[in-house]
């Protein structure tokens, strides 16, 4: 077995985390994950399995790491059930799941036969988004390949980790979990990473070529229906119209993207909007520090990553009342959450920021919750519970 490794620092728990990708240069949440891992392998027995990678994780003080070889579904299946034997016969009892359902299904089969448990962690409105039954291939293939396996993985595993209490609340009410086997595990942030002071916003934007007397609005996220992609065009056509001295920057990739381009076209907002594409996320912080106002229009989320990176930034924003997210904003904050699919609404408030010239302190908040530092702690103390 190809495992790279190294004698580890001292150590209270042995954990087994299963990672679904490592790329560097991901312009996914991953790239968060790898700093918390970076965190806790300080003072962590890790055995990282990751399911995707073609190059070297650059985690700290890991003591075993294992990057799947076969591309052939079957012989994965096979080749991830043989890790986790081996962890669980190298005295590995607890596995880590990061939302993948082979990954949950197999880790937890493995701890019911030979002792341990399984900590799974997902987060949103999956019930949703849930394919409804019809009486074609496609259905019935989407049916067991996505929905029963990510309810076979609920029934199988120990314990579900999700972000928030009221995150907890959806899947006991949807899904029949027992409250007792959910585990609030809030997403975090590196405020060294995400640091306005590092930034100079008028250098900045004539480095990227934004004209600085613009009002720069900031989208980042998948372009897919589900995270608000579709009601972009919309929502810069309506403030447009009110302010015509506003800039759109759209940062992503994803399916809605050549549909959204003909939309800007259509409406005649190539003036206004640019599409630039995904960003590796080590370097996003750049995007927030140049933006006057972060826009997060999603019709489903669970605990969006993205409102915290703008917070620590000190970025207002406005979003949908999806998933947590009210959970995990401030009382008081320059910010507004609309009602989802309230377009009318929401253009109003991002044009109300616009106008707002109060200084904004939303990283203060950030850094009393969500500080990397602090839900890692919280992190070693659920797995050593």
């Amino acid at each position: 077995m190809d495992i790279q490794g190294h004698d580890p620092p001292i150590t209270r728990v042995k954990l087994c985390y299963i990672l679904p990708e490592y790329y560097t240069n991901t312009d996914t949440h991953f790239y968060h994950i790898y700093e918390l891992l970076d965190e806790i392998s300080r003072v962590v027995d890790i055995f990282l399995i990751i399911e995707r990678s073609k190059e070297f994780p650059q985690i700290k003080n890991l003591r075993k790491m294992y990057a799947q070889k076969f591309t052939f579904i079957p012989l994965r299946f096979v080749e991830l059930l043989f890790l986790f034997m081996y962890a669980r016969l190298i005295g590995y009892k607890k596995f880590y799941v990061h939302y993948t359902y082979a990954g949950g299904i197999l880790a937890s089969s493995v701890t019911k036969i030979f002792g341990g448990e399984t900590y799974y962690w997902h987060c949103g409105g999956k019930k949703e988004y849930m394919t409804k039954w019809e009486a074609n291939i496609e259905t019935i293939k989407m049916k067991i390949t996505d929905d029963c396996l990510f309810l076979l993985t609920l029934k199988l595993m120990d314990y579900l980790v999700t972000g928030t209490l009221s995150l907890a609340d959806y899947y006991s009410r949807n899904f029949g979990v027992n409250r007792e086997k959910i585990k609030i595990l809030p997403n975090w942030i590196n405020i060294d990473r995400f640091d306005p002071k590092k930034y100079k916003k008028g250098k900045l934007r004539r480095k990227l070529g934004i004209d600085e007397k613009k009002k720069v609005i900031l989208f980042i996220h998948r372009l897919s229906e589900r995270k608000g992609a579709h009601h972009i065009a919309r929502i810069a056509n309506d403030i447009t119209i009110d302010s015509s001295d506003t800039l759109f920057i759209v940062i992503g990739d994803g399916p809605y993207r050549d549909k959204l381009g003909c939309e800007i076209k259509k409406n005649r907002l190539n003036k206004y909007v640019k599409i630039l594409g995904s960003a590796p996320n080590r370097d996003i912080a750049k995007y927030y520090a140049v933006a006057d106002v972060f826009i997060m229009p999603s019709d489903e989320a669970g605990f969006p990553r993205v409102l915290l990176e703008c917070m620590t930034m000190n970025v207002p924003f406005v979003a949908t009342d999806v998933g947590g997210v009210k959970d995990i904003v401030p009382r008081n904050g320059k910010y507004h959450i609309v009602p989802r699919g309230n377009i009318e609404m929401f253009v109003k408030r991002v044009l109300d920021l616009l106008v707002d010239e109060s200084p904004c302190n939303l990283r203060e908040f950030i850094k009393e919750k969500y500080r990397k530092e602090l839900v890692a702690n919280k992190f070693i103390e659920i797995i050593a519970e």
